[in-house]
This record gives C-alpha cells, structure tokens and sequence, in this order.
C-alpha cells in the first residue's frame, strides 16, 4: 500500500487488518435513553409545529461521537454524556436532561458540552459512512461516527474515559492497532507525527 509520508520513517509499518464491520446495540438502555431524549427535545422545541410550514428543515442531522457511541458500538463502559456535532444549528434548553433505568441504575441522558467540530480530530483516510441509528423520531437524524473516526476524535480531549472506549473499540475487533496508528497520524495532516502529543494539549 502507498504509506503517506508521515511513516517514511517506519518502513515496516504493517498493512491494515481487516476490521469487524460496526453494528449499533439496540438493546442498550444509552438506545433508549437517546430514543426518549430526542422524542422529548422534539417536543419541548415544538418542531412538530413546523412540518407543514414551506420553509421547515425536514430532518436535523446529529452525529454521535466519543465514549457514547463507543458503548453502542462495544456495549462496554456505559455512558450517558452526549457528544455530538449537530448539522442544523438549534438552541438546547440547558439544563436538558431524560432518565431511562438500567441494570446499574437510572442512566441519565445529557448533551456533553464539546469542542467545535472544527476542533476534533478527523482522520482524512478514513472517512466512511455513519451509522443510522433510527430513533423513529422526525425532526432529527441521529447518527454514529464510524469506530476509526470516534478513535481520533476521542485524543482530541483523551482521558480515562477515552482510552477505556478506545480500548474496547479494540477488543470488539471494530478498529486494529495499525489502522489507529494511521489515522492518527493522518488527523495530524502535514504535521511531523513527532509533534502529535504536542497538538492535543
């Protein structure tokens, strides 16, 4: 494969394995925690009201990274923190919070405050199509970043939380060690992979 020319310097860099392809666990209490958080979002902004109006936006798009999305992909590390990019800019009443039971206790649903989408890593290479999460809720099309692209955008604030999900990302087989490597460096873009730990503090 042609390397980018971040790893002329490892001339034994592997050629990516074949990851397991990605599947959302819709049995998960975080589901139907998001389920009945965006329900309720739907109608505290009243966005019903605008389905007849000429000028409505039928669908707000929402893309779900980090942990969250993580543990529907893995079922591990449960989480309710919401972070997402939205592509349709609206106001969420703060606090906004929905509770769903869970084998561990009530799961709070929250949106995480987050980097700008601009602030996140993502790598260039790797690009692939989100997964449908459908929530059967009209006015918004939630969505989950692939596991390679949750990988880099997890190190743009990287904690214990992060590492866990990255881990476990691993362990489910949904991204390998040597396409990680890659598409961190390729976050980077021009940059000297040297400098990464440089660039995320």
């Amino acid at each position: 494969m042609d390397l980018p020319k971040h790893y002329r310097w490892r001339p034994d860099f592997p050629d990516l394995a074949e990851a397991v392809a990605p599947t959302v666990l819709r049995e998960l209490p975080a589901f139907a925690g998001l389920q009945s958080y965006f329900h309720r979002l739907e109608k505290v902004l009243k966005l019903g009201a605008y389905r007849d109006d000429e000028k409505w936006t039928p669908r707000i798009g929402v893309y779900l990274y980090g942990p969250l999305a993580a543990h529907l992909y893995t079922g591990e590390n449960q989480t309710g923190e919401i972070h997402s990019t939205l592509a349709y800019p609206i106001e969420v009443p703060e606090p906004f919070e929905e509770s769903v039971p869970s084998p561990s206790g009530p799961l709070v649903m929250r949106r995480a405050p987050t980097p700008a989408a601009s602030e996140l890593r993502w790598p260039l290479r790797f690009a692939r199509p989100e997964i449908e999460l459908s929530l059967g809720v009209e006015s918004f099309g939630v969505r989950c970043h692939d596991p390679i692209d949750l990988a880099a955008s997890m190190c743009t604030v990287f904690g214990a939380q992060e590492e866990a999900s990255i881990c476990s990302l691993v362990k489910a087989g949904l991204i390998t060690a040597s396409s990680f490597d890659l598409a961190w460096a390729d976050s980077l873009g021009d940059g000297d992979p040297n400098d990464r730990d440089l660039k995320v503090r």
